[in-house]
């Protein structure tokens, strides 16, 4: 056979149109498409997972506070996320409410969530210190600063979702530095 012939059916072959109602592939070959789909599909299903999901529809610090001590905003150009978190402060100088209105991922709503669930309760320097030690755990694999945030474990192994789960602490911080700027330290 000529090379001629070998272009003409391997050409004829590629471009033709494949058969929903045959189950697939039409007698064509599975491509590429279906064998970058897999693992790709692999990766979401992991960073994804229910825990993520649950978190970040539950309704823990969702809105704006109408007062708050410190707001910060903080972008991310890369994918457009973007968190706006407030802080009120309790008598004691301790975190009493979040508010958070945040436009991104599920992985970036499920860190706004879980900081309104669980500032309130630490200490004002955790809660500082929290964005380095979530950078440090998706980069380093060092521990998370808090036993609830280990469900952002699968998000290590790609590099371009660890801004998405840090975003909302790199908020905190700022709204942190802020109730301080306003003189609530």
């Amino acid at each position: 056979r000529s090379s001629r012939a070998r272009g003409r059916g391997f050409s004829r072959s590629v471009t033709r149109p494949r058969d929903p109602d045959a189950g697939g592939d039409a007698g064509i070959g599975r491509g590429l498409a279906s064998d970058v789909a897999r693992p790709r599909e692999a990766i979401l299903n992991a960073l994804y997972q229910d825990a993520i999901i649950a978190a970040a529809r539950r309704p823990s610090g969702r809105g704006r506070l109408a007062s708050p001590h410190g707001s910060a905003t903080m972008d991310n150009p890369l994918c457009g996320d973007r968190v706006a978190l407030d802080l009120e402060l309790g008598p004691a100088g301790g975190v009493a409410r979040v508010g958070h209105v945040v436009r991104g991922c599920l992985l970036c709503e499920a860190a706004a969530v879980l900081i309104a669930e669980q500032a309130p309760s630490r200490e004002i320097e955790d809660l500082l210190h929290a964005d380095a030690g979530v950078a440090a755990a998706l980069s380093e694999r060092a521990p998370f600063p808090w036993p609830e945030l280990d469900m952002f474990a699968p998000v290590r192994g790609v590099k371009s979702r660890h801004r998405c789960v840090g975003l909302p602490f790199e908020a905190l911080a700022a709204a942190l530095w802020a109730c301080a700027g306003n003189g609530l330290d």
